[in-house]
């Protein structure tokens, strides 16, 4: 370890580096797996998506269901509606549109028509959208079953101060090597996503998370407190898988029963992400671990305070998402309040903003 890994920063005053070698059968974490294999697992998941998963599974089946593959063509060139769109995207205030309807002579009901063909042309299509909740759903399911057989299946799971017990000859074994590879192998991929799409609205707090739940895996990797890492991931996926398999049923035009599995996602996503995380594992973490370990040390705080910021961004989503029911009950919509409430309902795009009405 060079300096940045000081001891005196990262482990408690009664253990040094040297305590994290193996011995006695016990081989812990290995600080040099990340230096490649997390790319390895990235780079698998990214041929299982481009190159199996959605070509050869989804996309097919997206068309034979009928979903929408075709592209929005652009509205007519407009460099005033450009700058707004810029700024605003397709909801700006009541107040800028009807300055700019009045500064280019239009209506307001013309300039809006306009943004909203604007954001349409910006997305991607619907099959699109189908064929990556698909992919996800085929990871979230994949990974919750072998969360299960990983995680579940060990006591300190149900126990989390066991998850301290014996620190830090805590032995890392296959199973839960390659679930923390993999996790961070998908949240790698998620990250090189978030700049090759179309930009949504919470980009910086979605990029946030991904750098969040990285770096906590990475140090707690390092620092061998993978057992309460890997109960931690197991509890933040649960609520997507039922978020993706609602989302691709709504693309599929199901939307009667995407709108079922509202309550149930909203339901598992406040009980894993603001009960059982904050008072299960945030406080095993700020209280648990210095009682079990002797004490702060300057890497408690760091490690603590990404864990907040975890739980800061899930108060945020559940503030959208409450936002989001309050307004969907009665739709037809069910939205993902983390990456979608940029995108719009998909519809057939004006046939032009020109329209003889709107002159």
């Amino acid at each position: 370890m060079n300096v940045s890994w000081s001891e005196w920063f990262w482990l408690p005053s009664n253990i040094t580096w040297n305590d994290f070698e193996p011995r006695n059968g016990t081989v812990p974490a290995n600080y040099k797996d990340l230096f490649i294999w997390p790319f390895v697992f990235m780079a698998g998941i990214l041929f299982l998506r481009n190159c199996i998963i959605v070509p050869l599974v989804f996309q097919p089946f997206g068309k034979w269901l009928g979903i929408r593959s075709k592209v929005y063509t652009e509205p007519s060139p407009n460099a005033d509606l450009e700058q707004l769109y810029k700024v605003n995207r397709a909801r700006p205030p009541v107040e800028l549109v009807r300055s700019y309807a009045h500064t280019i002579g239009w209506t307001e009901r013309k300039v809006q028509r306009w943004l909203r063909h604007k954001a349409l042309s910006q997305q991607t299509t619907t099959l699109d959208k189908f064929c990556e909740n698909g992919f996800q759903g085929v990871y979230y399911g994949s990974f919750m079953i072998f969360g299960l057989a990983t995680v579940a299946t060990e006591p300190f799971c149900w126990d989390i101060s066991l998850a301290f017990i014996g620190y830090p000859q805590i032995d890392m074994s296959p199973q839960l090597w390659c679930y923390l590879m993999t996790c961070m192998g998908f949240y790698l991929c998620q990250s090189v996503t978030l700049f090759t799409e179309t930009r949504k609205h919470d980009f910086w707090v979605m990029l946030t998370h991904h750098v969040c739940t990285l770096s906590i895996i990475v140090i707690s990797w390092t620092l061998n407190y993978v057992r309460i890492c890997s109960v931690s991931v197991a509890v933040h996926e649960c609520a997507d898988l039922v978020l993706v398999i609602g989302k691709c049923l709504l693309y599929a035009g199901k939307s009667n029963i995407s709108n079922y599995l509202g309550v149930p996602f909203f339901i598992i996503w406040v009980i894993t992400r603001l009960i059982i995380y904050p008072f299960y594992l945030i406080k095993a973490s700020l209280i648990l671990s210095p009682r079990l370990q002797g004490g702060v040390w300057p890497g408690y705080f760091l490690m603590n305070g990404l864990n907040i910021t975890m739980l800061v961004l899930h108060i945020i989503w559940t503030k959208w998402l409450i936002d989001t029911l309050k307004t969907r009950l009665t739709s037809t919509v069910m939205t993902d309040v983390r990456s979608s409430c940029d995108e719009l309902d998909d519809e057939p795009a004006p046939e032009s903003v020109e329209s003889s009405k709107d002159k």
